[in-house]
Protein backbone atom coordinates (compact mmCIF):
# COMPACT_ATOMS: atom_id res chain seq x y z
CA UNK A 1 0.00 0.00 0.00
CA UNK A 2 1.39 3.38 -0.95
CA UNK A 3 0.78 6.30 1.38
CA UNK A 4 1.58 9.78 0.04
CA UNK A 5 3.51 12.06 2.38
CA UNK A 6 4.58 15.68 2.30
CA UNK A 7 7.80 17.29 3.49
CA UNK A 8 8.35 21.01 3.78
CA UNK A 9 11.67 21.92 2.20
CA UNK A 10 11.46 25.72 2.15
CA UNK A 11 12.04 27.24 4.63
CA UNK A 12 13.92 24.48 6.42
CA UNK A 13 13.82 25.41 10.11
CA UNK A 14 16.13 24.38 12.95
CA UNK A 15 13.33 22.23 14.37
CA UNK A 16 13.06 20.34 11.10
CA UNK A 17 16.83 19.89 10.96
CA UNK A 18 16.79 18.59 14.55
CA UNK A 19 13.93 16.22 13.68
CA UNK A 20 15.86 15.04 10.63
CA UNK A 21 18.94 14.24 12.71
CA UNK A 22 16.79 12.46 15.29
CA UNK A 23 15.13 10.50 12.49
CA UNK A 24 18.48 9.13 11.33
CA UNK A 25 19.56 8.57 14.96
CA UNK A 26 22.31 11.23 15.05
CA UNK A 27 22.78 13.28 18.22
CA UNK A 28 23.59 16.86 17.20
CA UNK A 29 22.92 20.14 18.98
CA UNK A 30 22.23 22.51 16.08
CA UNK A 31 22.43 25.54 18.40
CA UNK A 32 25.87 24.61 19.76
CA UNK A 33 28.60 27.22 19.55
CA UNK A 34 26.39 30.29 19.44
CA UNK A 35 27.24 31.50 22.94
CA UNK A 36 30.78 30.18 23.37
CA UNK A 37 33.44 32.83 22.77
CA UNK A 38 36.31 30.32 23.08
CA UNK A 39 35.04 28.25 20.18
CA UNK A 40 35.88 29.38 16.66
CA UNK A 41 33.91 27.77 13.87
CA UNK A 42 35.21 28.17 10.35
CA UNK A 43 33.37 28.76 8.13
CA UNK A 44 30.86 30.71 10.15
CA UNK A 45 27.98 28.99 11.88
CA UNK A 46 25.54 30.54 9.39
CA UNK A 47 27.54 29.13 6.47
CA UNK A 48 27.59 25.70 8.12
CA UNK A 49 23.83 25.86 8.68
CA UNK A 50 23.28 26.92 5.07
CA UNK A 51 25.39 24.03 3.79
CA UNK A 52 23.68 21.53 6.12
CA UNK A 53 20.28 22.76 4.95
CA UNK A 54 21.35 22.40 1.31
CA UNK A 55 22.61 18.87 1.90
CA UNK A 56 19.47 17.89 3.81
CA UNK A 57 17.29 19.24 1.01
CA UNK A 58 19.31 17.26 -1.53
CA UNK A 59 19.03 14.14 0.62
CA UNK A 60 15.28 14.54 1.11
CA UNK A 61 14.66 15.14 -2.60
CA UNK A 62 16.85 12.19 -3.62
CA UNK A 63 15.20 10.01 -0.98
CA UNK A 64 11.75 10.95 -2.28
CA UNK A 65 12.78 10.07 -5.84
CA UNK A 66 14.19 6.71 -4.77
CA UNK A 67 11.10 5.92 -2.69
CA UNK A 68 8.90 6.84 -5.65
CA UNK A 69 10.78 4.47 -7.95
CA UNK A 70 10.74 1.74 -5.31
CA UNK A 71 6.98 2.09 -4.91
CA UNK A 72 6.48 1.97 -8.66
CA UNK A 73 8.58 -1.19 -8.99
CA UNK A 74 6.78 -2.82 -6.05
CA UNK A 75 3.39 -2.05 -7.63
CA UNK A 76 4.52 -3.51 -10.95
CA UNK A 77 5.89 -6.60 -9.23
CA UNK A 78 2.59 -7.17 -7.41
CA UNK A 79 0.62 -6.65 -10.64
CA UNK A 80 2.79 -9.18 -12.47
CA UNK A 81 2.45 -11.70 -9.62
CA UNK A 82 -1.34 -11.31 -9.68
CA UNK A 83 -1.37 -11.75 -13.47
CA UNK A 84 0.76 -14.90 -13.18
CA UNK A 85 -1.48 -16.32 -10.44
CA UNK A 86 -4.62 -15.59 -12.50
CA UNK A 87 -3.09 -17.16 -15.62
CA UNK A 88 -2.08 -20.26 -13.63
CA UNK A 89 -5.61 -20.63 -12.28
CA UNK A 90 -7.06 -20.15 -15.76
CA UNK A 91 -4.75 -22.81 -17.22
CA UNK A 92 -5.73 -25.24 -14.45
CA UNK A 93 -9.45 -24.70 -15.07
CA UNK A 94 -9.02 -25.12 -18.85
CA UNK A 95 -6.94 -28.27 -18.34
CA UNK A 96 -9.64 -29.72 -16.09
CA UNK A 97 -12.36 -28.87 -18.62
CA UNK A 98 -10.32 -30.36 -21.48
CA UNK A 99 -9.68 -33.56 -19.51
CA UNK A 100 -13.40 -33.92 -18.67
CA UNK A 101 -14.35 -33.50 -22.34
CA UNK A 102 -11.68 -35.96 -23.41
CA UNK A 103 -12.85 -38.50 -20.80
CA UNK A 104 -16.48 -38.03 -21.93
CA UNK A 105 -15.46 -38.67 -25.56
CA UNK A 106 -13.53 -41.81 -24.58
CA UNK A 107 -16.46 -43.07 -22.52
CA UNK A 108 -18.84 -42.41 -25.44
CA UNK A 109 -16.57 -44.30 -27.86
CA UNK A 110 -16.32 -47.27 -25.47
CA UNK A 111 -20.12 -47.29 -25.08
CA UNK A 112 -20.59 -47.25 -28.86
CA UNK A 113 -18.09 -50.10 -29.31
CA UNK A 114 -19.77 -52.19 -26.59
CA UNK A 115 -23.24 -51.43 -28.04
CA UNK A 116 -22.08 -52.41 -31.52
CA UNK A 117 -20.60 -55.67 -30.23
CA UNK A 118 -23.82 -56.49 -28.36
CA UNK A 119 -25.87 -55.68 -31.50
CA UNK A 120 -23.68 -57.90 -33.68
CA UNK A 121 -23.82 -60.81 -31.21
CA UNK A 122 -27.40 -60.57 -30.31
Amino acid sequence: MQIPTTIQLFPLTLEQISAFFEGIDVKVDVDAGTGNKDLLIEPSLDEVRTEVRRQIRNYVIMSALVQNKTGEHAARMIAMKNAKDNATGFVKSLTLKFNKERQAAITKEISEIVSAKIAIEG
